[in-house]
């Protein structure tokens, strides 16, 4: 019978590591694909990304704020409407606002 459980647990254990892989390596490549679009953008192209960038987390930080925390007490699930951890919406935006600084910095353009 113990076979049998360190079987299972092996077999999940291996699911597990290679959906955070293929997680991971999906994320990391659409930032190296945003990278490469920065980098070929006019400067008047890479201005407007950043400030639409900033707006979209403007937006979703006020969302937040003005969201209704009257049912946190309930056993709701916050962490599925957290957006800062890692894989969340503003946390890849901020990763794309820092590829879109970096590339302005090499221009001498300043936001």
């Amino acid at each position: 019978m113990s076979q049998i459980k360190r079987k299972f647990f092996l077999l999940n254990f291996s699911l597990l590591f290679l959906s955070i892989f293929l997680f991971i390596n999906c994320a990391s490549s659409e930032l190296v694909r945003f990278e490469k679009n920065t980098k070929t953008m006019s400067d008047a192209d890479l201005l407007n990304c950043y400030y639409g960038i900033n707006e979209r987390i403007k937006d979703i930080d006020n969302g937040i704020k003005n969201e209704d925390r009257s049912d946190i007490s309930e056993n709701r699930d916050i962490i599925s409407h957290q957006t800062y951890f890692i894989g969340g919406e503003i946390y890849g935006l901020m990763q794309k606002e820092k590829l879109v600084l970096e590339e302005l910095n090499k221009r001498n353009i300043n936001p």
